[in-house]
C-alpha cells in the first residue's frame, strides 16, 4: 500500500489524527500495531523564493560565455542539480548506433533539460531531481539549496551571502 501524509496533534499522551486525516489513518494503520512518526519539517514560501531569485541573479549576472551555456536560469539550476549530485542516471543499450541517436533525440524530446551523451550502442541520460515538496524532503531539500548556491556564488566569483543579498535587492526592486 502507498502510505499517505496523515496529519496528527499530540494530546499530551496521544498522536490524535486530524478530523479531515481520520478515515485515511483507518485505512493505513492498525490499532496495537507500531508505527514510527518522524516530523515534517515545511518549507517556506519565502526561503524558497529567495532560492529561486538567487538562482535568476546568477543568471542574470554570467559570463557571456556561460550565457550561451544556459539559454534559461530554469537551465542554470538544473545543470547546477546534476553538478552537485541531485540527479538520476538512466543508461539504455540500444541495438546500433542509429537507434541510439533515436533514442537520444526521445530523451531530448521528453526532458529539454536532461543531460545527454552517446557512447556508440549506449545512451546515457541525466535528469535532474525535482526540488517540489512533495518529491525532495526538508533535508535533501536543504542540502540541494546549499549546494547550488555554493556553485552559483562560485560561477559569479562572490560569497553566498553576497549572492543572497544581491537576490534580496533584485526581489525588493521588483516588487
Amino acid at each position: 500500500m502507498n502510505m499517505q501524509a496523515v496529519c496528527f496533534v499530540w494530546d499530551g499522551g496521544a498522536m490524535i489524527p486530524l478530523e479531515r486525516f481520520r478515515r485515511l489513518a483507518s485505512q493505513q494503520f492498525r490499532p496495537g500495531h507500531e508505527y514510527a512518526l518522524v516530523p515534517h519539517q515545511e518549507r517556506s514560501d519565502r526561503e524558497q523564493g529567495l532560492y529561486f531569485a538567487c538562482i535568476k541573479t546568477t543568471w542574470e549576472n554570467l559570463r557571456e560565455s556561460d550565457q550561451k551555456r544556459f539559454p534559461s536560469a530554469e537551465h542554470l539550476r538544473k545543470w547546477c542539480l546534476f553538478k552537485e549530485g541531485f540527479a538520476s542516471e538512466h543508461t539504455m543499450v540500444c541495438d546500433s548506433d542509429e537507434k541510439a541517436k533515436e533514442t537520444a533525440a526521445l530523451a531530448r524530446f521528453l526532458d529539454g533539460f536532461a543531460i545527454i551523451k552517446i557512447s556508440g550502442p549506449i545512451v546515457y541520460v541525466w535528469t535532474a531531481l525535482s526540488q517540489s515538496k512533495v518529491m525532495m524532503g526538508h533535508d535533501t531539500f536543504h542540502d540541494s539549496v546549499n549546494k547550488v548556491l555554493e556553485r552559483c556564488a562560485h560561477m559569479l566569483g562572490i560569497s553566498v551571502n553576497e549572492l543572497t543579498e544581491n537576490a534580496k535587492s533584485q526581489m525588493q526592486r521588483r516588487a
